[in-house]
């Protein structure tokens, strides 16, 4: 008899049924949502073993208490279900295998809530393509994965890898050490004399401190000393802050040095040539960018930067530079 196809009291409606042989024996119930259901006597007492619900459209493979449940081809036992346990063969073949093996399910209690592990070895495939095992070389315990090769523990993440993981208690460290994660950090310095008319003084009501340079026709340098932080790798921003109360063009020039611990002072240096600013509007902060004067500092690395307003040059007009302090921001 062909799929799907009715046979009066039998198998009513529109069936959903395989293509049947001739002398098939056919169990089946035509009551309208009826069930079916399988029982044994095991004791004395009745157990099911099958049980077909039509209205819930489940169906129940069902052990007698203390058994198992068996799936057998040529009465080989293929895959055993027990309770929370899995075991046995998948069978398939080509791209229809199926890896099997074995798992057992974690006490459903409170105080057990279960154990996860994560296969980390080479797998060993054996058996042939009608039954075939794939079994982990290792497996790891995911509360503890702290000894494991893919897992370091490096303050510095000195492996910069992008397949290893790191500890919480590291990549803590790095940040810690990094000033914060990598976002600029800054500080300011306030500036000293050093030659020429520069004086250090106070004005505006004593609001700021402030190196004054003040002649229009000499020169005058202020100088200013730092430190990079560990963790810091460039100087993103250098900015000299500075006024003068009238308006005028100011000439300036930069030159530095830096060193890390164990080289000469002057072990590097940097500049930058006589500039004019153009004009500068008096009473109004000026910020004069200087960080090409800082190329390739690093972290740990003592600055020493030196201001040179160029007041003997004839296109430098203004009287009093005032100037209260090197902004410097890193990352």
């Amino acid at each position: 008899m062909n799929a799907n196809t009715a046979l009066a009291n039998a198998l009513i409606g529109t069936p959903v049924t395989p293509a049947i042989a001739a002398n098939t024996l056919i169990i089946a119930n035509t009551i309208s949502n009826s069930d079916i259901l399988v029982a044994i006597n095991k004791g004395g007492h009745s157990q099911v073993v099958l049980w077909g619900d039509a209205s819930a459209s489940i169906t129940v493979l069902n052990a007698p208490s203390g058994g198992t449940v068996q799936i057998r081809i040529a009465n080989a036992v293929q895959m055993t279900i027990a309770a929370n346990a899995l075991t046995g063969n998948v069978v398939g073949t080509g791209a229809s295998q199926v890896a099997q093996g074995s798992h057992t399910a974690p006490a459903a209690t409170s105080s057990a809530p279960g154990h996860s592990e994560l296969a980390i070895g080479t797998e060993v495939v054996t058996g042939t393509d009608a039954v075939r095992a794939i079994t982990p070389g290792a497996l790891a315990a995911m509360d503890d994965i702290s000894n494991q090769a893919w897992v370091v523990d490096e303050n510095d993440l000195v492996s910069d890898s992008d397949i290893l993981l790191a500890t919480q208690q590291s990549i803590k460290a790095y940040v810690d050490a990094s000033g914060g994660g990598g976002s600029a950090k800054s500080q300011l310095i306030l500036g000293h004399a050093i030659s020429g008319t520069a004086t250090l003084s106070n004005f505006s009501s004593n609001i700021y401190s402030a190196t004054l340079i003040g002649s229009a026709s000499a020169d005058g340098i202020v100088g200013f000393n730092a430190r990079m932080p560990t963790g810091a790798t460039s100087v993103s921003k250098a900015l000299v802050l500075c006024m003068s109360e009238e308006t005028g063009v100011l000439r300036y020039s930069v030159s530095s040095a830096f060193a890390a611990e164990g080289e000469a002072h002057s072990a590097n240096t940097d500049s930058i040539a006589e500039t004019d600013t153009g004009s500068v509007t008096g009473s109004v902060q000026r910020e004069i960018d200087v960080t090409a004067a800082l190329t390739g500092v690093a972290a740990n690395d003592t600055i020493g930067l030196q201001f040179t307003r160029e007041g003997a040059h004839a296109n430098d007009t203004l009287t009093i530079l005032k100037v209260w302090g090197l902004y410097l921001e890193y990352t």
